[in-house]
This record gives structure tokens, C-alpha cells and sequence, in this order.
């Protein structure tokens, strides 16, 4: 994932049809940008909080697929998905090219599940770069928390709003639609734990990774 578009005082969130035509034209070109640093630090992370080899994970807004193929091949049972089917198209192809087991399919995280995935239960469901993209954080919570193991968690990892003054400034000013601003008002401490709680699900961790840069949290039930 990206950044948010405003355009004439609108946000474009997930699931919009230009932000979609966005990403699916960014598939050509998507695992060319990638760091390489922050892709092994970012994996690292992430393998942190899976428990069991055999776990099942759930990639929100795969992009186009690197991180559910390196898990797939570590052994984990990973599904990834993202609302650009163009990407889609782009991790299938990555992941026989890798040799690897990871299953990939279209959708809008604020909508349930594909019928093909709609009963799996995962140990860890990944916010990868991509929660930052939801309008609404909680009614994408509501609906993965039927897919949440007992014991399992959502890992979130999303841009530091801290890194920008003028981010800051446009949070107290309740400036929601000032560009960049609204890229950001997902990864606030509290706005997190808001969304958590109003699914009825808790905010255990937060903290700062990768120079500050990044946020990880970690929700739980």
C-alpha cells in the first residue's frame, strides 16, 4: 500500500474505484520499489508473533503477495489479500514462481471474506501498510474478529504519525481532511484503541519499529 489521495475535499479510501485503477497500474512496478532492508526487518517482526509452524495467517492488503509467499514458504498456511485485482493477479504469479503454497484473492477489508475463506479461523491477521487505507478501521474489525482465533492477534503495522509536525497540528485541529493528514489518523495511539474497543477487542501494544518510522500494534480479544 501507499498513500491516501484527497482530491477536491474528498478522501479516497479502500475499496474506491480511482484508488483501485491506482494500484492496479502500481502491480507493474510495485516489487521494484521495495526496500530490501525493511522488507527482512518488517518479516522479522512479523514472525515475532506467530506461535506455532503450522499457523494460519491473514495478509490485509498483500499488495502483491511478497510477505504471504516468504511465510508460505517458512511453512505457514498464509492467505493473502488486497482490493486491487491486479495485484492479486501479481502475487498468483509471484507465488508459482516461488514455488510457494499461499492462496491470494480480491477484497475490500471493510467487507467479509470471500465464501471460499469466510469460515477460516487465523492465529495472526497482518495490517501490513494497509490500515491506514480504511475509512472505517472498526467494521473491518468487527467483521476479521469472526476469523480471529481465541488466542489469536491483528498485527498492525502502519506509518509513524508522529514524523510530521503538520500531522500533529492537523490532529488537534480536527482537520481531518487536510492532505496528508488523514493518511495518518488511523496510526494515533488512541484512535486504535478506539476502533479496538468499539469491536469490542483490545489494544495491547504500541509501539515505535523500524527508525521510528513505523508503527506496530497488536489487538487483541
Amino acid at each position: 500500500m501507499g498513500f491516501y489521495l484527497v482530491e477536491n475535499g474528498g478522501i479516497w479510501g479502500m475499496g474506491d474505484k480511482k484508488v483501485k485503477k491506482i494500484y492496479d497500474n502500481l502491480s507493474k512496478i510495485y516489487d521494484q520499489q521495495r526496500v530490501k532492508d525493511y522488507f527482512q526487518n518488517t518479516l522479522k517482526t512479523v514472525l515475532k508473533y506467530i506461535q506455532k509452524s503450522k499457523s494460519k495467517i491473514l495478509d490485509i492488503g498483500c499488495g502483491t503477495g511478497m510477505y504471504a509467499v516468504e511465510l508460505s514458504n517458512m511453512g505457514y498456511n498464509v492467505i493473502g489479500t488486497d482490493f486491487s485485482e491486479d495485484m492479486i493477479k501479481k502475487a498468483k504469479i509471484n507465488a508459482k514462481k516461488n514455488k510457494s503454497k499461499a492462496n491470494f484473492f480480491v477484497h475490500d477489508a471493510e467487507k467479509q471474506l470471500p465464501k471460499q475463506i469466510s469460515k477460516v479461523k487465523f492465529d495472526l491477521i497482518l495490517f501490513n501498510s494497509s490500515w491506514e487505507f480504511l475509512p472505517n478501521p472498526t467494521s473491518a474489525l468487527k467483521i476479521l474478529k469472526n476469523n480471529l482465533k481465541d488466542k489469536g492477534i491483528i498485527l498492525i503495522i502502519t506509518p509513524n504519525p508522529l514524523v510530521s509536525p503538520a500531522i500533529i497540528l492537523a490532529e488537534k485541529l480536527k482537520i481531518k481532511k487536510l492532505s496528508p493528514a488523514f493518511y495518518f489518523f488511523n496510526s494515533f495511539k488512541f484512535r486504535t484503541k478506539k476502533f479496538a474497543k468499539k469491536a469490542e477487542l483490545k489494544l495491547v501494544s504500541y509501539k515505535y519499529r523500524y527508525k521510528f518510522l513505523d508503527v506496530e500494534a497488536v489487538i487483541k480479544r
